[in-house]
């Protein structure tokens, strides 16, 4: 009876301990997805899909372009027209440049729940979005941020493969004003580099 008590015993802690790593992996056995308290890639994407649903005569979404890994860059637009192109000053909000500043995805995404949830409410934000064209691009560096999430922390650039051993292009150097100025770097291996040309990255070119 001691000797099944003990069987009996070692059988639970390896249930458990099997139902423990399983709730941490998806079904291909590589950690799940999971950036705490912030967003994720699929996260944030159905979160602003829900929030324009919620508001659709003042919010659509679309996808203004794909990272170099395919993952399309959702854009949120807040406007009294949102589908159409009008003749009103724009408004651009962007987050998630640098892939390891999560809080970036969230400040923006923030903004644009606060104008929809206060429009009716608030004359300010009305007048704001009815003479406003307003475009939220959460998360800029999908496939950055990703990487930042499953394997590197601290990982700032996008996911560009090199072709010499490194990877990423820091996006924020990457576009055409001052390309090549202080605080960007040429070499492939640094945090700052901004590629081999304005606008070289499919992310920022969606962006301009």
């Amino acid at each position: 009876m001691r000797l099944l008590k003990k069987l009996f015993g070692l059988l639970l802690m390896l249930l458990l301990g099997f139902v423990s790593m399983n709730s941490i992996c998806d079904d291909n056995g590589t950690p799940a997805v999971d950036a705490g308290l912030y967003h994720t890639y699929s996260e944030i994407n159905s979160e602003i899909h829900t929030l324009a649903s919620a508001y659709p005569a003042l919010a659509h979404v679309s996808s203004i372009g794909s990272s170099v890994e395919g993952r399309s860059l959702w854009a949120i637009k807040i406007s009294d027209n949102p589908t159409q192109d009008e003749e009103e000053p724009v408004i651009v909000l962007m987050g998630a440049h640098h892939a390891r500043e999560w809080i970036s995805v969230d400040t923006p995404f923030l903004i644009a729940q606060y104008l929809l949830d206060r429009y009716a409410v608030d004359a300010h934000i009305k007048n704001y979005v009815d003479n406003a064209e307003i475009w939220i691009v959460p998360m800029v560096n999908p496939d950055g941020h990703h990487y930042s999430v499953i394997s590197d922390r601290l990982w700032r650039k996008n996911r560009r493969n090199n072709g010499d051993g490194s990877y990423g292009v820091d996006l924020n150097r990457n576009y055409a004003k001052e390309w090549g100025g202080p605080g960007s770097s040429g070499d492939t291996f640094s945090e700052t580099y901004r590629g081999p040309a304005p606008f070289s990255e499919p992310e920022s070119q969606a962006c301009r």
